[in-house]
């Protein structure tokens, strides 16, 4: 059975979510926070090893989930409308945005509309390759490859259009609140794409105190100006609301900036706690975790980095090349069997005739000429048999990483194959099992000659031998 993994790393909590199905409604299957406050990338790597260890887990899909204050996120407004145009100008726009070079950094955009002016609004997402490796090296150390990555802004806006009780407009605008440990996630959705996003560092455990929502909802107004300074008379037509102390957090948001506010839920998630006997910290938010698992909207941003698509071309390559290899054989089986039964046919019809000589011999006493048409029979039968046994004994030699594309047999039984294989290794464990054969004889490699085909490097070959039987 498939078992997907949801991980984020957290500057408190690390959130592992599996499930096994994904799509419009996720099969989640358990959900374990674990605080890593002051624990080095080794420890965490630990971590998420008993995790899997302990609950048996042997996820064969990974996710990340990139945090939202671990991301700069900035809007632009370029003069023009033509993609490639735009690229040029992100790119050149992206160093007066943050302190790093292009080289230390990864970074993806949205072509959000067009204002008044006719400029293109673009928004802007850049983390480090710091971060991202770091990442990926906790993970990738626990033997279980990342698989894709996405930014959790993003996935939760995928979250609310999937799960939103009420109809989304592409007229309105709504504003997006996923309140975590260290920082609450500000998102403002506008004509069906996500337009804003701001990250506001605020350690939510404040929120208990009636100082502490003040101070969030003066922090959410500042936001909305910035947002309003470039969208006029854009005023949020609804709240979502998610993450931590929601309860608390919903009736400030209704009396102090006078949105309607909804309460984002996670389909399932309740569900799974209650199977597994978990809970989930009271100031932490696996919204962003949960939202990997929505995957049939097409993601706005990409931070997939090289090696990850590396990765993904070469499994696609070696499972092509395998059901390759499997087609070969099965091909090769069949022949085998209709010659096996040809073979079987053919002694049969041996039989017959050895029966037949008897009542010859003892009726007319021709017991030479018999014996010449059994012998001359025979013969024949044995130069048959030699092709069905050398491909026999190929069956039993021939690895899966070897393809044979070419078998020719002479009149003098020399036996040529020709055909292509990963690697070189895999060309002498094949010639090291034909000379273990007893019937194979001056077993030689006449030719190997190394080629690529779509990046992936395989060598062809050519061995010579005699067959015996």
């Amino acid at each position: 059975m498939k078992l997907f993994a949801g991980i984020e790393i957290g500057e408190q909590y690390l959130k592992i979510i599996t499930a096994d199905q994904m799509g419009a409604q996720p099969k989640f299957t358990d959900c374990i926070v674990k605080r890593i406050a002051g624990l080095d990338d080794a420890a965490i790597t630990d971590t998420i090893i008993d995790v899997f260890k302990k609950n048996k887990y042997k996820p064969t899909s990974v996710a990340l989930s990139l945090p939202r204050n671990f991301v700069t996120v900035r809007n632009l407004s370029l003069p023009s409308k033509d993609k490639k145009e735009l690229i040029k100008m992100v790119e050149l726009h992206i160093n007066r945005i943050v302190p790093y070079k292009k080289e230390e950094m990864f970074y993806s955009y949205q072509i959000c509309g067009q204002d008044e002016r006719g400029y293109s609004r673009i928004l802007v997402a850049i983390v480090t390759k710091e971060i991202m490796r770091k990442q990926m090296r906790i993970i990738e150390k626990t033997g279980f490859p990342v698989d894709s990555i996405m930014f959790s802004s993003e996935g939760l806006y995928h979250l609310i259009l999937k799960t939103s009780k009420m109809k989304i407009s592409k007229e309105e605008v709504y504003l997006i609140l996923d309140v975590d440990t260290f920082f609450t996630d500000l998102i403002i959705l506008k004509g069906g794409r996500l337009v804003f996003s701001r990250s506001i560092s605020f350690k939510n455990i404040q929120l208990e105190e009636k100082t502490g929502r003040n101070r969030l909802m003066g922090d959410i107004r500042q936001a909305l100006i910035i947002f309003n300074s470039e969208e006029q008379s854009a005023k949020p037509s609804q709240v979502f609301l998610s993450g931590a102390f929601a309860e608390i957090l919903a009736p400030s948001i209704e009396q102090e900036l006078e949105f309607p506010v909804q309460s984002v839920k996670i389909p399932g998630m309740d569900k799974c706690l209650r199977a597994k006997k978990r809970t989930i910290p009271k100031d932490a938010s696996v919204s962003g975790v949960a939202a990997l698992f929505f995957d049939n909207i097409q993601r706005q941003f990409s931070f997939t980095l090289p090696e990850i698509q590396i990765r993904k071309d070469l499994r696609r390559r070696m499972k092509e090349l395998m059901t390759i290899g499997l087609g070969s054989i099965y091909i090769l089986g069949v022949i085998f069997f209709i010659f096996l039964g040809r073979q079987q046919q053919n002694r049969a019809y041996l039989a017959r005739l050895n029966e037949q000589a008897s009542v010859i011999e003892k009726q007319l006493g021709e017991v030479v000429h018999q014996r010449k048409k059994i012998k001359t029979t025979k013969e024949l039968l044995a130069e048959r048999q030699i092709p069905l046994f050398v491909l026999f004994q190929l069956q039993k030699a021939v690895s899966e990483s070897v393809v044979i594309t070419n078998l020719s047999i002479d009149a003098d039984n020399n036996v040529v194959l020709k055909g292509t294989a990963q690697q070189l290794s895999d060309i002498f464990g094949l010639t090291t099992k034909l000379e273990e054969s007893k019937q194979f004889k001056e077993v030689e490699t006449r030719n190997t000659r190394k080629r690529k085909i779509k990046g992936l490097e395989l060598v062809n070959f050519e061995v010579k031998f005699l067959a015996e039987l």
